[in-house]
């Protein structure tokens, strides 16, 4: 099954709701990825979050995200966002493998990020970065191509990573329309956001509050799920006309609010990589 079989916001909630890791371009991937507790923060203010992906009802891969919280020189917060993803399934009797490795920097005037994508031995490589006055450059290689992109300010309002971010997400859900710039794909997606209203969903033994949203872009309805601490606890989509889920695997737990980590200095928000 190529790539482009797969429609393009099934690819973006593939690295939005699956996991394991992908080692990078050159070296492929990596056998796995071992899981430790499912959701925890420690008291260098870090927390790990352990999604199960379910397609059709049937577990087919994991994401595992780190969220790392900073100060940087200012005293203002920045988020170190690490998404390590991968799914394996059969579907129509042809088998399907998705791996993402991506890292974003948000919570400042401008947001970054890198990803690595594989899907079924096809691999490209994504960086974009957010300039002062909005706009974005975006850079793509695949099949040894370096494609370049600028995007004016309003043209993307986040990218698909913020989705993951306590407070990056609502530039999502405080908007009716929303377009998203994909760390899967590097392309444009633009839908209705909806507001579900807030309920509560099972998470192993514990019971956690959530506030629920839609975004409807062309290739399909996503729906979103936020705890009241603004970690993504669920989502639901579609994948080749089957219902794809991730969900946390254990209730998230509260940041520790201990010593702030010290920021290492980087050019271009997240270090750049030569494509």
């Amino acid at each position: 099954m190529h790539s482009s079989s797969l429609p393009l916001v099934c690819r973006t909630f593939l690295g939005l709701t699956l996991l394991t890791a992908l080692a990078g371009a050159s070296a492929g991937i990596s056998a796995g990825t071992s899981a430790g507790t499912s959701a925890g923060a420690s008291a260098d203010d870090t927390q790990t979050l352990l999604y199960d992906l379910n397609l059709d009802g049937q577990h087919v891969g994991t994401r595992q995200v780190t969220l790392t919280y900073q100060h940087d020189a200012a005293g203002r917060e920045v988020r170190q966002i690490e998404s390590f993803t991968e799914l394996q399934a059969t579907v129509l009797g042809q088998t399907y493998h998705f791996a993402n490795r991506a890292s974003a920097r948000v919570g400042t005037v401008k947001t970054s990020f890198t990803s690595s994508v594989s899907e079924n031995g096809q691999v490209r490589e994504i960086q974009a970065r957010q300039r002062n006055d909005g706009s974005w450059r975006v850079s793509v290689v695949e099949d040894g191509k370096l494609m370049q992109t600028d995007l004016p300010r309003g043209q993307a309002d986040l990218c698909s990573l913020q989705l993951l971010d306590p407070i990056g997400h609502r530039e999502l859900t405080t908007r009716t329309r929303a377009s998203v710039l994909a760390a899967e794909t590097g392309t444009i997606m633009s839908g209705l956001v909806e507001d579900l209203g807030e309920g509560t969903l099972s998470l192993g033994q514990d019971t956690v509050a959530v506030h629920r949203w839609s975004w409807t872009p062309k290739s399909g309805r996503v729906e979103l799920a936020w705890s009241m601490d603004g970690l993504l606890v669920s989502t639901d989509s579609t994948l080749l006309g089957r219902p794809l889920r991730a969900r946390l695997r254990a209730a998230p737990v509260a940041r520790a609010y201990g010593e702030v980590q010290a920021l290492t200095p980087v050019v271009g928000d997240v270090a750049e990589q030569e494509l």
